[in-house]
């Protein structure tokens, strides 16, 4: 049978539906024809300088997990499951009776120290006894300076020289008259004469004497201020070391104030004390227990301010995202809707590879606690230039 060869023709093709589309997308730009479908299709929207999330879900800003920063058996708990906690608030304890009984021995420790760092008699004293040696010593330089005068006054040894010349000139004139004439002077005149010759050269004699111990007198009293001097400067000292015992004194009340810090600080450790706002979602442990340091407590969320989280499409910057306005919105069963304003502040720089989508968080406030995490909602930012 001869082989045939047929030739089919068929009807022209029709048109491909989406060929009038790639027409139009080519008119008003590829790129931007691209980047709305995108969007549309990942439920991201950019309209009028503003960015549409058809998606957000609220989460909580911090979780944190109180512990115990000293191990201990549980005392007190304050708080359960549900309640509303604020900053600072003190939520229990572990046994805390040896820090306690620490903390007051420190303060009598302290008491003490100021007490002996306060008195001021030491120095007081101190300075009296340099006021004394010094009143001392005025008094001791007066009574040189009488003793000086007294030595270097020789009016008593002249005139005792002088009456004693008199009572010889007087014996001589006498005697030299009984050898001319032997009845003239009796021999009780001439004894006489004699005697009182002899008395005055004594009390020349007597005279000098005086003068050499005044002499030695005057040098005692000088020794005497030269101690008196050194009493003062004894005194002196004794008020510089009083004076520096008060400083060493306050030195020891210092050391005894830090070591009560360091005892109340230890203290304090034994309390919980919540370091948020926040609501209580989990006890850990109950009254009675071990605990030991670091060991969490008790779980808190803090949900006064929560972060709403989406995602948007990578394939093109967005100028002015991180830091701009948005408005979170939240449907409720009944119909109506939460909106809560915030801002950006998150924009992730780690692009998703499946989605090509990057995650950015809007924080706002929650003062009212109505907004819980795990909520869903939508989100418009505003960028700038609106």
């Amino acid at each position: 049978m001869p082989l045939t060869t047929t030739t089919f023709t068929g009807p022209a093709i029709a048109p491909r539906p989406w060929a009038a589309t790639w027409r139009r997308l080519r008119s008003v730009g590829l790129s931007a024809a691209v980047t709305a479908v995108a969007c549309s299709a990942w439920g991201v929207a950019l309209a009028d300088e503003k960015l549409e999330i058809d998606r957000v879900i609220l989460k909580v800003m911090e979780e944190v997990r109180i512990p115990f920063q000293d191990e201990g058996v549980v005392q007190e708990l304050t708080v359960r499951e549900g309640a509303m906690i604020q900053r600072g608030q003190r939520l229990g304890k572990v046994d805390d009776v040896d820090a306690k009984l620490a903390v007051a021995r420190a303060e009598s420790d302290l008491r003490l120290a100021q007490h002996v760092a306060a008195n001021k008699l030491p120095v007081s004293l101190a300075e009296k006894a340099v006021d004394q040696a010094s009143q001392a010593v005025t008094e001791g330089q007066a009574l040189y300076d009488v003793a000086a005068q007294t030595a270097r006054d020789d009016t008593p040894i002249r005139a005792a020289v002088k009456a004693h010349g008199v009572a010889a000139n007087e014996l001589q004139r006498h005697l030299a008259a009984k050898e001319r004439s032997d009845q003239s002077v009796s021999e009780s005149k001439i004894e006489a004469l004699q005697l009182m010759a002899d008395k005055a050269l004594l009390e020349a004699e007597h005279a000098r004497q005086e003068n050499d111990i005044n002499g030695l007198r005057a040098k005692a009293q000088g020794e005497a201020v030269k101690r008196l001097d050194l009493a003062i400067d004894k005194a002196k000292l004794d008020v510089q070391n009083a004076a520096s015992g008060m400083e060493e004194s306050q030195l020891e009340a210092d050391l005894k104030r830090r070591d009560l810090e360091i005892a109340q600080h230890r203290l304090n450790r034994r309390q919980l004390v919540s370091p948020v706002d926040g609501i209580v979602v989990e006890v850990m442990h109950r009254v009675g227990e071990w605990v030991q340091p670091g060991e969490a407590i008790l779980r808190v969320l803090q949900i006064n301010r929560l972060r709403a989280e989406g995602f948007v499409l990578a394939d093109r910057p967005i100028p002015g995202l991180l830091g701009a306005s948005a408005l979170v919105k939240i449907p409720q069963s009944t119909g109506a809707q939460i909106e809560r304003r915030g801002k950006v502040v998150f924009v992730n720089p780690e692009v998703d590879p499946v989605n090509n989508q990057r995650r950015i968080w809007i924080e706002f406030d929650n003062a009212d606690l109505v907004l819980l995490p795990g909520m869903l909602g939508t989100a418009t930012v505003e960028l700038p230039g609106n």
